[in-house]
């Protein structure tokens, strides 16, 4: 994440110019590809961050420049590689191959839409937080499991249409949530899969997104004066956020008491 964070940093400062023909810095371009590479060593869900640039641009100027394009083409590169070895090393040196992983294109559709609106409730209400959770029986003869991904895809349309009106930073925000969790979709064969189809820790990039978003529309509700109440109710959110992790940890001691719980 702080790799994350700083490869972002330093190719915004890097687009900081008004004029759109004055020189790039390229210290800082070499410096936010250092960052990058760190950040794929780390995890290779970063492989997503070119992606994020050009949407990033997108949300700021409405548009996406020849120039934004080529100069995210490095980190393209670098992405697609290190996610093609992951990809490799899952299916190859961690088993994720076989018939626990035999799905069509239409159950991975389906596991996806459902896995956004998880996530989405899970940063709603975080309660529950289990390490394994149950893993869904996927069937695609069954309509109501299709209402996941098309109301997913509806919330897009819609965004899209009122981009005009509410502007493209409710939209950039849903996207990059689910562009950021794209890996963790289901449409590449991950080994915890195996068990479960979802994790809290494959959110932990992309939640950025839907957090931003949230804490934008907080901010824009309350006005120029947020009221002292409004900072209270924040407030003991927070705490109860803090409390739920504080009292998360003991689970993680030992293995005995990770399966215990988890069971």
């Amino acid at each position: 994440l702080y790799f994350f964070l700083r490869f972002h940093d330093s190719r915004l400062r890097n687009d900081a110019h008004d004029d759109p023909h004055e020189k790039k810095s390229w210290s800082l371009y070499g410096i936010s590809f250092v960052f990058f590479i760190c950040a794929l060593l780390s995890k290779t869900v970063t492989c997503t961050l070119p992606a994020v640039l050009l949407l990033i641009c997108w949300w700021k100027q409405g548009r996406i420049g020849k120039e934004s394009v080529l100069f995210t083409l490095p980190f393209l590169a670098a992405g697609l590689g290190f996610a093609y070895q992951t990809a490799w090393m899952e299916q190859f040196i961690a088993g994720a191959r076989g018939p626990e992983w035999e799905f069509s294109f239409f159950d991975r559709f389906l596991v996806a839409g459902r896995a956004l609106w998880f996530y989405i409730g899970k940063l709603a209400w975080p309660f529950p937080v289990i390490f394994t959770y149950p893993r869904w029986n996927i069937d695609d003869t069954l309509w109501w499991q299709y209402l996941y991904p098309f109301s997913f895809l509806l919330l897009i349309l819609v965004l899209w249409c009122l981009k005009n009106k509410i502007g493209r930073g409710p939209l950039a925000g849903v996207l990059f949530f689910a562009g950021s969790l794209f890996p963790a979709l289901g449409f590449f064969n991950v080994y915890p899969m195996r068990f479960s189809f979802v994790a809290d820790h494959f959110q932990y990039l992309s939640c950025i997104g839907i957090i931003a978003l949230f804490s934008a529309g907080v901010v824009r509700a309350a006005g120029k004066k947020i009221s002292q109440a409004a900072v209270v109710l924040l407030a003991l959110f927070l705490i109860f956020l803090a409390n739920l992790a504080w009292s998360q940890g003991p689970v993680y001691k030992d293995s005995f008491s990770l399966w215990t719980d988890t069971i």
